[in-house]
């Protein structure tokens, strides 16, 4: 069971759903900016200690005491926490006005596997552009330690990702998934210095922009593959297979031999009226054999054009 933190800016997000589908082996508590309000550094830092591995979807503490301490059970301070954190579509001085200030980019930047350097940009708000929805890839020569990420997922099938941060991965990191054309990242991931944290980067957010990548089928299961592969001590060759995994929408136990039920019958209903109508299909045959030459055809002769008999 890995028990799964995630700072969310409400209740209940696609992210969250997903991530409390497998409640057999994850364990989902949510801060929202509304709990965290009522608790003390104190009561903060336990909910911290009891975390395997912590998400970040759009919110951050805003005291800076709180986010240290936060980065303190990643960076091997106070603990090796596995981290996964989505996109950030604005950066703004002003608390409110975008995702995250300055001072929380600058705090939780270093822990990260993409250069969010002060000039980081986001990709275009212009539906219409042509760069405004991406296509993404696997990258060429992926190491064994990240292969659990795409060994699974056919991600070519993977539908178009819109909003984003455009970044780079940083030295020493891998990354995974990038656009098409410019191969930016879009997921990258790194073992975080001393600590042996693992921390990924997705550069989208998972909000209406990005709706359609939440419904990709393997979406569920990727975010269970995630959090198990940045659990420190957890070997990769224990995660579920797509197959494996119970919660993966594929026909398994009782559901497989209703479907296969449902296939012989319609392979029997199939057959059937194929021979049916290859039978009738003999018998007109000889019934026009054995009314002789001129059978079927109407009365008074034959016709010619406009329906006027032939001389």
């Amino acid at each position: 069971m890995a028990n799964v933190l995630v700072f969310s800016t409400l209740p209940s997000t696609p992210l969250i759903t997903s991530l409390g589908v497998d409640t057999d082996a994850i364990n989902v508590t949510v801060v929202t900016r509304e709990r965290l309000a009522l608790m003390s550094l104190a009561q903060f830092n336990t909910t911290l200690a009891l975390a395997d591995v912590i998400f970040v979807d759009r919110f951050l503490p805003g005291n800076i005491s709180f986010l240290d301490l936060l980065v303190s059970h990643v960076n091997g301070t106070l603990g090796n926490d596995g981290l996964v954190m989505f996109g950030i579509l604005q950066k703004d001085s002003t608390p409110g006005n975008g995702d995250f200030t300055a001072a929380q980019v600058n705090t939780i930047a270093p822990l990260l596997p993409v250069d969010l350097a002060a000039t980081y940009v986001n990709s275009t708000s212009d539906s219409a552009s042509i760069d405004y929805s991406i296509q993404v890839k696997v990258t060429a020569s992926i190491p064994t330690s990240s292969s659990i990420l795409t060994k699974y997922i056919p991600w070519g099938t993977c539908p178009l990702i819109d909003r984003r941060v455009v970044v780079e991965a940083k030295p020493g990191a891998t990354p995974v998934i990038t656009d098409l054309v410019e191969q930016k990242s879009i997921l990258s991931e790194w073992v975080f210095g001393p600590s042996g944290a693992r921390v990924m980067f997705f550069s989208m957010e998972i909000t209406e922009n990005n709706i359609g990548f939440t419904v990709f089928p393997y979406f569920n299961y990727l975010m269970y593959v995630c959090t198990f592969h940045v659990t420190s001590g957890y070997s990769d060759d224990l995660i579920e297979s797509w197959e494996e995994w119970p919660y993966s929408p594929i026909p398994r136990g009782p559901a497989v031999a209703v479907w296969f039920v449902m296939i012989g019958a319609l392979w029997i209903i199939t057959f059937w009226i194929y021979f049916k109508n290859k039978k009738r299909g003999k018998i007109d045959s000889n019934t026009i054999a054995a009314r002789g030459p001129g059978a079927g055809q109407p009365a008074g002769g034959t016709t010619g054009e406009g329906g006027k008999p032939r001389e």
